[in-house]
């Protein structure tokens, strides 16, 4: 079951444009489990997600509040700041997979 965080690192590091096995040795976890954290079949730790944020070079606050962003519903909320951070965070996740995309079949 993939949560909003397993997936805010899998984009993180996709537009980093690094795969897997390049990105452990950076923060030293296998890259069979970072493939498992990223594909929502395990939850990262506070130790991993800190990994993450240090090898991005953000706050952990920030990565959380992209993973929070991702699918949180601002249109219920009636917030007009909230409505454009929901649309930027939609656009920056298409933006994501399209480059996952490309990064797949070469191009």
């Amino acid at each position: 079951m993939s949560t909003k965080i397993n997936e805010a690192l899998r984009l993180c590091r996709v537009y980093s444009d690094m795969s897997a096995v390049e990105l452990k040795n950076s923060i030293g976890y296998s890259s069979g489990f970072i493939s498992e954290i990223e594909s929502g079949k395990k939850t990262p730790t506070t130790q991993m997600i800190s990994k993450y944020a240090e090898w991005l070079g953000v706050p952990v606050s920030s990565l959380m509040l992209f993973s929070e962003s991702i699918c949180f519903d601002y249109h219920k909320t009636n917030d007009v700041w909230g409505d454009k951070r929901y649309w930027m965070t939609e656009n920056l996740k298409a933006f994501l997979v399209m480059i996952e995309g490309n990064e797949k079949v070469g191009k």
